[in-house]
């Protein structure tokens, strides 16, 4: 009898312990939800607190997040516009988030506004792709507004994102208005926005329909992310539009696997590609004046020719990267300024557009230059700082090239490997932008391999990103890519990952 009841102890004892171990594991890992189901609000704010808090560039402990049937608002305090724009994107590239209503309140370092719009000005004058715009800049309590003429949307969104890299700004007002060169039938403008959808990676078209009447166009159907949504709605804005209405448009996460089909990922031929790099292009402000010179052969692409700086550079390049069907890019455009700058003058250039800008003002970083090469020497707080910085360099007139020398400090907290795992693929799920269940992950000291299959290239650089973002000491990149785009013939995407390249939001 003793013997028995010692015995039902221990089997009570053992059922009592998976039942506690199972409702940990219920209570931590990435949640099942099948298709149609709402996402619970509470875990999309909590997915997005996490992604902020990883995020060094932003202060995390002065934003509320709260979400309400997948619709997020964000409240709280941030120093500069810059960081509550970063909330926004980081926001909108949570899986099951509708939309999200951004009421941060930026309180930026005091500046007279006399300053601000000096500094404003002398951004878009520093600029290759803005110094010839005629904008007026008027600040008022830190409030910017912008008016003048351009001759596209992507003109009018470019003037304003470099205006956000001057710091005191509160606000700004892009009252710029449009002039089209040419007149476009409803049939063009429709044709045109339908190739731009279709040529993006970023975006699967499958469930949108476009419709326009006399200029206005009409975008309805369900995207699989908010993130989604918005560069919908940006390639929309092509030459001849006068207003998008969105509206109609819904979000709905799982909408990513209804469409997920093969035509999307179909080779294309050369031709097709050629078409729509130099359609991308075309729609490029920082690059269309030079018109690159695009050769394509078994998907890979070749841009050749002379452009003005350096950021035009690498716009072209990633503007052909994110065109579906190619497979690699060789960028042999020459950086060639209209005018020459001394090493000083470029060196002067590249400070004062750092010491200005809301993100990198109070780091201590070095520059030097050497025949018109940038090196930028110090330490950021994040990947995306570091990237941020190598761009307001590029930007710069005068600069042929930026080595980023740049450390990013980042330590490496450890934990179990059991906690990295679920982590991880908590991280893996909340992302709109791949299929979590298609990807394995495994742990040994605080190493992590992914393993499995995604669609292309950037999924996997979102994937290793996620998988960073759970904890990861380090990360082993083992997927296999279904549709080989973004690599090389013959190159294995094993271990390939460049942070540079991509930033999803």
């Amino acid at each position: 009898m003793r013997n028995y009841t010692s015995n039902m102890r221990v089997l009570f004892k053992t059922f009592v312990f998976f039942a506690a171990l199972t409702l940990f594991v219920l209570m931590f890992q990435a949640p099942v939800i099948s298709q149609n189901q709402q996402l619970d609000d509470s875990k999309i704010a909590l997915a997005i607190d996490r992604a902020l808090i990883f995020n060094k560039s932003i202060d995390a402990n002065m934003i509320d997040v709260k979400c309400q049937d997948g619709i997020v608002t964000l409240t709280g305090i941030v120093n500069n516009i810059l960081a509550k724009e970063r909330a926004l994107s980081i926001s909108e590239a949570t899986k099951g988030v509708r939309s999200v209503v951004n009421n941060i309140t930026v309180k930026p370092v005091i500046m007279e506004d006399s300053e601000i719009k000096e500094n404003v000005e002398q951004a878009l004058f520093n600029d290759p792709a803005t110094d010839s715009w005629e904008i007026s800049v008027v600040v008022d309590d830190g409030v910017v507004t912008l008016t003048g003429t351009v001759e596209s949307w992507a003109e009018k969104k470019l003037a304003e994102d470099i205006a956000k890299t001057v710091k005191g700004i509160m606000q700004i007002q892009n009252n710029l208005s449009v002039e089209y060169k040419a007149e476009r039938n409803d049939f063009e403008i429709r044709q045109d926005i339908v190739n731009q959808l279709e040529a993006s990676v970023w975006i699967d078209e499958a469930l949108i329909e476009v419709f326009v009447k006399d200029g206005i166009v009409k975008l309805t159907g369900t995207v699989g992310s908010a993130a989604e949504k918005r560069r919908a709605t940006g390639r929309a804005w092509v030459s001849g539009v006068e207003s998008v209405d969105n509206s109609d448009l819904k979000v709905e996460w799982w909408a990513r696997d209804k469409m997920r089909r093969s035509d999307k990922y179909q080779t294309r031929t050369d031709e097709e590609i050629k078409k729509a790099v130099e359609d991308a292009l075309l729609h490029d402000p920082r690059v269309f004046a030079f018109a690159p010179e695009v050769t394509v052969n078994n998907g890979v692409v070749s841009l050749t020719g002379n452009v003005e700086s350096l950021r035009a550079k690498k716009a072209a390049r990633q503007d052909a990267l994110n065109t579906i069907g190619v497979v690699y890019v060789k960028n042999y455009l020459k950086v060639r300024p209209q005018k020459l700058y001394s090493d000083q003058q470029i060196k002067e250039k590249v400070e004062q557009a750092i010491h200005v800008d809301p993100m990198l003002d109070r780091l201590e970083l070095t520059i030097t230059t050497v025949n018109g090469k940038v090196h930028l020497n110090g330490r950021v707080h994040s990947e995306y700082e570091k990237s941020h910085a190598e761009d307001i360099a590029s930007r710069q007139l005068g600069v042929i090239e930026v080595e980023n020398n740049l450390k990013v400090d980042e330590e490496w907290e450890p934990k179990s490997d059991t906690a990295i795992k679920e982590d991880v693929k908590n991280e893996l799920f909340w992302s709109p932008f791949i299929n979590s269940d298609s990807i394995e992950v495994k742990v040994e000291d605080g190493n992590v391999v992914l393993q499995g299959t995604v669609n292309t290239r950037y999924q996997a650089q979102v994937a290793v990103e996620n998988a960073y973002e759970g904890g990861a000491k380090s990360v082993l990149n083992s997927l296999n890519i279904k549709y080989n785009y973004g690599f090389p013939e013959n190159q294995e995407s094993t271990n390939w990952f460049y942070r540079e390249d991509w930033y999803p939001y």
